[in-house]
């Protein structure tokens, strides 16, 4: 006789069990639309990288365009986790700056497939524009984020001389925006040299 104790627990997954598959979900769509796109990318294909059936899948994302915006909103969490140190780690605007420069080459080499679905952003909201709240989203937490770095940090060499911090923002989120284009590409050699300009720019030149 089996004791209650070992029979297999039914219902849905434990909540920590729940959690790991919604986020294995996440990573793997994320992999899928990068590499095929909206359009090219099926619940079917994901469900099947992870493991599960298109039904458990529906069980997380009701539909493909949820999965899209839960991308969205993973690589969102992403981006504040790595711009963030560049805040706490120094106060003044040369170094923030130079350390989001950083920060972003290393998102290039660590999440290729992030900066890849960032590019096609665009292309896939023109397509289906039923995804918009997802990348809407994400832009503005992004404009957001880097908007609080700039306004928060010491400027004693002057950078924002004749310009706003909100000008300032922009400058540097189209930078990044660019560097993260060319490592989405595989133009690696390219972002570190545009990195290393946008650099020697705001640093100025070396004190003799």
């Amino acid at each position: 006789m089996v004791k209650a104790s070992a029979r297999p627990r039914l219902g849905r997954p434990a909540d920590s069990d729940s959690a790991a598959t919604r986020r294995r979900i996440v990573e793997c769509a994320q992999e899928s639309f990068a590499a095929r796109g909206f359009d090219g990318t099926t619940n079917k294909q994901i469900a099947a990288s992870v493991g599960i059936s298109t039904a458990a899948l529906y069980h997380y994302f009701p539909s493909k365009v949820d999965l899209y915006v839960a991308v969205c909103e993973g690589i969102n969490d992403t981006l504040t986790l790595a711009f963030t140190r560049a805040s706490g780690a120094h106060t003044t605007l040369v170094e923030r700056v130079r350390l989001l420069v950083e920060e972003t080459g290393d998102l290039g080499r660590r999440e290729t497939s992030a900066l890849v679905f960032i590019t096609w952003m665009p292309h896939e909201v023109r397509n289906h524009p039923e995804v918009a709240r997802g990348t809407e989203g994400l832009q503005r937490e992004f404009r957001a984020l880097i908007g609080a770095i700039i306004r928060t940090a010491e400027d004693p060499t002057g950078l924002l001389a004749g310009t706003t911090p909100e000008g300032f923002a922009d400058f540097v989120s189209s930078s990044l925006a660019g560097f993260a284009r060319m490592s989405a590409r595989g133009q690696h050699d390219r972002q570190q040299a545009a990195a290393s300009a946008l650099l020697r720019l705001i640093e100025g030149p070396p004190r003799k």
